[in-house]
């Protein structure tokens, strides 16, 4: 009897053991040859119209700024009061209220005429019916244009607040202002940049990956982001991957011995918290097949969340040098 207790345990415990290897998703870490951190978003921002510089924000470079807070204003006191000058035209009412009391006394002097006609007959002949008709007319018409004209200045009022809005400059998105290039006092015209706003929040990584390992990659594929501990620059042509004697920064570097060489397969998940590591999502894999030094690669463009240190300043950089491993997942 206990035999037969311990082999249906150990029966249950391998049952279990295989149902979870059925349902886990294998994934393979592809080395990747290189890989470089460019900006995702960077824009200059510059006025709509021409003007005089009355006020930037921030008045120095590596500020950062929240969408919507003016970053330019331009001296706007000429279409300011041009706004006030519409808008008072506008309110006035005059025209109308003469219009509608013209109106009122034409049709008046017409229902009167009316009236002492049929009390008395040939009181107002035909011509002076007639008449009293056409005033009616002429005061609906003056009425109308009246009222047509308000329409057009409430356009007007609209089109001069738009005008005045031109004069004002508001962050489009969250980012740092790395480049001042003009200063209140200076004039501009239209289209003259005056800042450089980039957003760190998010970057671009190109990845390179050897041919061969084509078949493995997928839009959506997560790829791992590991920031080299040296700190020398790129070389001006990509090369293949090459162990550094230095630490390694990626504890499975030691299995990746050839450019795209897969280390062993694992299921475990990436870790976004490890410090210089990171998760990016492949968001385009190049058409155009990449030759360099008769060696053939595939570019991959990756989009990769930054973070901040305690100090909130960004950890991935510009031109920084890191390595990248695609993490492949297993495909039937």
């Amino acid at each position: 009897m206990k035999l037969f207790r311990g082999a249906l345990f150990l029966t249950v415990i391998l049952l279990l053991g295989s149902s979870g290897t059925a349902y886990a998703q294998q994934i393979t870490r592809i080395k990747a040859s290189q890989a470089s951190i460019e900006l995702k978003r960077e824009v200059p921002i510059s006025t709509e119209v021409a003007g005089r510089i009355v006020s930037v924000n921030p008045t120095t470079e590596g500020k950062h700024v929240k969408a919507g807070e003016i970053l330019i204003q331009l001296d706007d006191s000429v279409i300011r009061a041009e706004v006030r000058r519409a808008q008072l035209e506008f309110e006035q009412q005059t025209e109308i209220e003469f219009a509608r009391a013209s109106l009122d006394v034409a049709k008046a002097q017409l229902a009167q005429k009316v009236t002492a006609n049929e009390t008395r007959k040939g009181s107002f002949n035909a011509a002076e019916l007639r008449t009293a008709n056409l005033e009616v007319t002429k005061a609906d018409a003056s009425l109308n244009k009246a009222l047509g004209d308000k329409l057009l200045q409430e356009a007007d009022v609209e089109i001069k607040k738009a005008q005045l809005a031109q004069y004002t400059v508001r962050a489009p998105f969250d980012g740092m202002v790395s480049e001042l290039i003009r200063y209140p006092g200076n004039n501009v015209r239209q289209g003259d940049p005056v800042m450089t706003l980039t957003d760190m929040s998010e970057m671009r990584a190109v990845v390179r990956v050897p041919y061969k390992e084509r078949d493995k990659l997928f839009i959506g594929d997560q790829v791992e982001i590991v920031i080299r501990e040296d700190s020398a620059p790129a070389a001006d042509e990509p090369a293949p991957f090459q162990e550094s004697p230095a630490k390694k920064a990626d504890p499975f570097s030691d299995q990746c011995t050839e450019p795209g060489a897969a280390a062993v397969p694992s299921t475990e998940p990436a870790d976004e918290v490890r410090e210089g590591v990171f998760t990016g999502e492949i968001m385009q894999i190049d058409p155009t097949v990449q030759v360099i030094k008769q060696v053939s690669y595939v570019e991959l463009i990756v989009y990769v969340k930054n973070r901040t240190d305690k100090y909130d300043r960004y950890l991935l950089q510009k031109g920084m040098p890191v390595d990248a491993f695609v993490l492949a997942k297993e495909r039937n």
